[in-house]
C-alpha cells in the first residue's frame, strides 16, 4: 500500500475533495515531504474526520470487549481533545490467534491515523499471518512509518500475537513504556522486557521480540504515557507504581470492571488540572474458570 493507494482510501471515503482527485495525487507525486507532513501542511485533510473514520469505519479504539474463548480485551483511549494521536486495534486472525496493536504517534493526529489505515490494511488484507511473528511486523510498520513522518516525528507501538489455544504472548514493543502482567497464582505484578527504540527513527533498526504467558487468571496491561505523566496539584506525577498497585488490586475482575477502577484513580489523581496528553489503555485477561 503506497501513498497513492492511501490517498485512494482518503478519496473514497470523501475525506479528500473528489474533484481535486488528479491534481492533489499530481502535488503528492511531486512532493518530497512524507504523505503526513505534506496534508497536515497543505490543510486538505480535516484530523477530526480522518479520526471518526479510523474509530467509526475501521473500528480502532473501540470500546466493545471483544471475547475469544477463554479471553477479553478491553480497551480505553481518552483523548485530550477531540481527536487523538493513540489508535489501538484488536484483529482476529487465522489458526485461532488474535493480534493486539497499540500506537502513540508524536505529533499530528493525522499521521497516526495514515499509519493506522496502513496497519489496518495489512492486518485485514488476508495475508497468511500463522508464522509471522511480531518482531518481522515491527520491521515492516517502521519502514512504513518512514514514508508518512517528518524527521522529527517517532512512534511508541506495540504489537502482540495472542495464541488463544496456548495463551502465549508473542511481542514487540517499541519504544513504550513497560507492559505490565499480572500473575494469578503468584498475585504479582512484573514488567515485561521492552527493549526497542520507537518506531520512525531509524530505517535499518532489528527490532526484537519476546515471549510470556497468559496462565487462567493472568492479565497483561498495555498502554500511554499519557496513563502516569498526569500531575496533581502539587506538581507530582500519577506515576507507574500507582498504576501498578491499582492493576494489581483490580486484575482479577473483568477487563471492563478493571479500566473503569485505572481510569477513575488517574481522574483523581489530576483532579481540578487539564489532561496532559492522550491516554491508552488496553487490557489482555485469561478468564480463570469456576470450578
Amino acid at each position: 500500500m503506497d501513498d497513492l493507494q492511501v490517498l485512494d482510501v482518503l478519496f473514497e471515503h470523501e475525506l479528500l475533495p473528489f474533484e481535486r482527485k488528479g491534481e492533489i495525487q499530481e502535488m503528492v507525486r511531486k512532493s518530497t515531504d512524507p504523505l503526513g507532513a505534506f496534508l497536515v501542511k497543505k490543510k486538505l485533510l480535516s484530523e477530526r474526520a480522518l479520526y471518526r473514520f479510523i474509530t467509526r469505519d475501521l473500528g480502532m479504539n473501540s470500546k466493545e470487549v471483544f471475547r475469544f474463548k477463554d479471553y477479553e480485551i478491553t480497551g480505553r483511549t481518552i483523548p485530550k481533545y477531540r481527536t487523538s494521536g493513540d489508535f489501538f486495534g484488536i484483529f482476529p486472525l487465522s489458526n485461532s490467534r488474535v493480534a493486539v496493536t497499540l500506537c502513540d504517534v508524536a505529533g499530528k493526529g493525522i499521521e497516526a491515523a495514515l499509519l493506522t489505515i496502513h496497519l489496518a490494511n495489512l492486518l485485514n488484507s488476508g495475508v497468511d499471518m500463522s508464522s509471522v511473528v511480531p518482531s518481522s511486523v515491527m520491521k515492516k510498520v517502521n519502514i512504513i512509518s518512514r514514508a508518512f513522518f517528518e524527521v522529527d516525528r517517532y512512534s511508541t507501538f506495540v504489537f502482540i500475537i495472542l495464541d488463544l489455544l496456548s495463551g502465549t504472548v508473542e511481542y514487540s514493543a517499541a519504544g513504550s513504556p513497560p507492559l505490565l502482567r499480572y500473575a494469578y497464582r503468584e498475585n504479582e505484578v512484573e514488567e515485561l522486557d521492552t527493549r526497542n527504540i520507537p518506531i520512525g527513527i531509524f530505517d535499518d533498526f532489528q527490532y526484537r521480540g519476546s515471549r510470556s504467558d497468559l496462565n487462567p487468571g493472568d492479565a497483561i496491561l498495555l498502554y500511554t504515557d499519557g496513563a502516569y505523566e498526569g500531575e496533581d496539584l502539587q506538581g507530582r506525577a500519577y506515576g507507574i507504581d500507582r498504576m501498578k498497585r491499582v492493576f494489581k488490586k483490580y486484575a482479577r475482575q473483568s477487563t471492563r470492571s478493571l479500566l473503569r477502577h485505572l481510569i477513575f484513580d488517574w481522574r483523581r489523581h489530576s483532579i481540578f488540572r487539564r489532561q496532559a496528553d492522550d491516554t491508552t489503555y488496553l487490557v489482555l485477561r485469561r478468564v480463570k474458570k469456576k470450578r
